[in-house]
């Protein structure tokens, strides 16, 4: 049950605020549907959630930020509190080249459940539960998910450590969630080449486009026990590679139901692998939505 508001200081203008007042009642009886089982505890996990955006314009592009505040509230088994921080800038460098900054900061307080917490590389899973691609089994294959290849975006998004599971790296254990976290990422966009092959068909180009980038992520994930802790690791994890999105604009009226995307990302370079690999390794995840 979501409450909103908007505010613009005139009806022209393209910036606002938003504020969202949520309230989560949830409790998942057999998690095993789930396209990430392991993801989700079948505790009952009350929430009130504070939400709020605002975007703005300067001379060099755009930018928004949102802040987010969870607390948990009776009836739950879990005590948790949990503040996050978005910060996203787009930069125009001209009609071909932009560039996309993002930065992420978040802190829980408590025990949260597996749901709730921090992940380095995706979104936490109460966040991505209502995109149907990700929600259940039978949308997308499974052994993908086990592989680590479905990728669903936010949190950290240090996307080439895409894991449900701790892993050895050296004589270190690297942690995939956990209830701090601290992360960057760096995105240089271009227009893709293979946007003029669809030209050649009469129209697809107004509804179909990609677009291809360059990325570099990095973050710092930590689990502490004592809330006055900041408990980051000190090993940073990195990850660069080369991406594609492509996009579909749904053509007459049904462009209501907004654009539909999928995302092939290609990290070709970790900073610190599974034991056994090699920094430099084809790999892939995708997205979609």
């Amino acid at each position: 049950m979501t409450f909103g508001q908007s505010w613009r200081r005139s009806p022209f203008e393209s910036t606002e605020k938003r504020f969202e007042l949520q309230l989560r009642f949830e409790k998942f009886y057999d998690p095993d549907y789930l396209l990430f089982p392991g993801s989700y505890q079948t505790e009952v996990n009350n929430q009130l959630r504070l939400r709020f955006r605002q975007n703005y314009r300067y001379r060099l592009g755009s930018g928004e930020y949102i802040v987010e505040l969870n607390n948990s509230m009776p009836g739950g088994q879990n005590r948790f509190s949990k503040i996050t921080l978005t910060s996203l800038q787009d930069i125009e460098i001209s009609r071909q080249f932009s560039l996309r900054l993002r930065a992420f900061v978040g802190y829980i307080a408590g025990q949260a459940t597996s749901q709730s917490l921090l992940y380095l590389s995706s979104g936490s899973s109460e966040d991505w539960i209502g995109n149907n691609w990700y929600a259940a089994r039978g949308t997308l294959p499974q052994q993908w998910a086990r592989e680590g290849h479905i990728h669903p975006a936010g949190g950290g998004n240090v996307r080439g450590y895409q894991i449900t599971r701790e892993y050895k790296t050296g004589g270190e254990t690297q942690i995939a969630s956990g209830n701090r976290l601290l992360s960057a990422n760096v995105q240089f966009e271009v227009l893709s080449p293979l946007n003029p092959v669809f030209d050649i068909v009469p129209g697809l180009s107004d509804y179909f486009t990609t677009t291809a980038y360059l990325f570099f992520d990095t973050g710092l994930i930590g689990y502490s026990q004592h809330d006055d802790v900041i408990g980051l690791q000190s090993t940073t994890r990195t990850d660069a590679g080369i991406g594609i999105l492509a996009e579909l604009d749904l053509p007459g009226s049904l462009r209501k139901l907004g654009s539909f995307t999928v995302r092939f990302d290609f990290p070709l370079y970790l900073s610190k692998p599974p034991l056994g690999e090699d920094d430099f390794k084809f790999r892939w995840v995708m997205g979609i939505g």
